[in-house]
């Protein structure tokens, strides 16, 4: 190689590096060694849903960012190789407060719980979401995905996104 594409492919290196450094502090990335967290309840409740099987084939492929990355893993044969595969999302989290209440004609007091929003990146979309960037308020242009769930005692429910 010569100096000149020598000095530019150190430089490409030296951005992909920044750029991957940026892209895993940036908090954005979620996994659940125990649980699916690509799905809804409502298909995590399904009777078709795989419930015996290692988690990472349970997930959605749409939001398995790093299945790409544990293809060698995926393919090896052994006991264990299934623990050592392990889901990652990309998205983000939000959890608010909120207050439900009833029909006037219970009357039953207001009831307060933690709504718990997890938006994952649908990764078909992904590169197109890096294109689009952040909206005001430092999240998505647009949410692919969502689960969310009030805990109330023995009260779980999810809602795709819109």
């Amino acid at each position: 190689r010569g100096k000149k594409e020598q000095k530019d492919a150190d430089k490409l290196e030296k951005r992909l590096l920044d750029e991957l450094l940026k892209m895993f502090s940036s908090e954005s990335f979620f996994f659940c060694p125990t649980a699916d967290i690509t799905n809804t309840v409502q298909r995590l409740s399904d009777e078709n849903y795989p419930e015996k099987e290692p988690l990472w084939k349970r997930v959605d492929d749409r939001f398995f960012w790093n299945k790409h990355m544990l293809t060698d893993l995926r393919k090896a044969k052994g006991e264990f190789v299934d623990e050592w595969i392990l889901p990652i999302i990309q998205g983000y989290c939000d959890v608010k407060l909120c207050r439900i209440t009833q029909t006037e004609e219970e009357n039953p007091p207001p009831t307060s719980g933690t709504l718990l929003s997890l938006h994952a990146d649908n990764l078909k979309r992904s590169m197109g979401q890096l294109a689009s960037g952040m909206n005001k308020i430092k999240m998505p242009g647009r949410r692919l995905a969502q689960a969310d769930s009030v805990p109330d005692g023995e009260l779980s429910s999810s809602f795709p996104a819109a």
